[in-house]
C-alpha cells in the first residue's frame, strides 16, 4: 500500500511541477 502511495504522489508531484512551469511561463 505504501508503494502506491509513493507512485500516487510522485504522480501528483510531476503534474505539479508541470503546471508550475506552465505557470512560471
Amino acid at each position: 500500500m505504501t508503494r502506491k502511495s509513493n507512485l500516487n504522489a510522485d504522480l501528483v508531484a510531476v503534474e505539479m511541477r508541470k503546471n508550475s512551469k506552465k505557470k512560471s511561463f
